[in-house]
């Protein structure tokens, strides 16, 4: 017994140490996303998912983790064994476009861990962190929506036939 409770503190507590205290246990619920109807694979998500429009958990701790974490704490999650933290890490220095951080994000581009990703609406598809790092570079608000027609604030005004 005591070797088990040595061989997790031996392996556990470097991983947790690692990072800003306030981080812990959100990095520890982020481990903890899955996909409701298949809890094989972790899931991210974005502002407003499923036939309800609710918000992922993923995109509600995101400006949390963005205010927090020090670049250290985003090098770390780039590199933990969490899809859902790497993905975390790497959406926290894409909208700090750091240049220095930036290049962390190269680790990822071969990075073939499966996830489930809803970045908005019904949609959910299985893909890889490198496939969704490489979707979040392409498009800054991809957890946002923000450009999907009709779903910013303001309302949409129909264009007038004559200009």
């Amino acid at each position: 017994m005591k070797r088990i409770i040595l061989f997790f503190l031996v392996t556990a507590l470097p991983c947790l140490a690692a990072y800003d205290k306030r981080l812990v246990h959100v990095l520890e619920q982020l481990r903890t996303c899955t996909f409701a109807f298949d809890e094989e694979l972790p899931m991210v998500g974005g502002a407003a998912i499923g036939a309800a429009g609710s918000p992922h958990e993923f995109y509600l701790l995101l400006p949390y983790v963005l205010q927090v974490a020090s670049d250290e704490d985003l090098r770390g999650m780039v590199r933990d064994r969490s899809p859902v933290v790497r993905i975390m890490g790497a959406a926290c220095i894409l909208k700090k476009k750091d240049k220095d951080l930036a290049a962390e994000l190269d680790r990822l581009s071969k990075d073939t861990a499966r996830i489930y990703v809803a970045p908005f609406g019904c949609s959910v598809l299985k893909q890889s962190v490198a496939e969704t790092v490489a979707e979040m570079k392409k498009e800054p608000h991809y957890f946002d929506g923000a450009e999907e027609p009709n779903q910013s604030s303001q309302p949409m005004r129909a264009k007038s036939p004559h200009g």
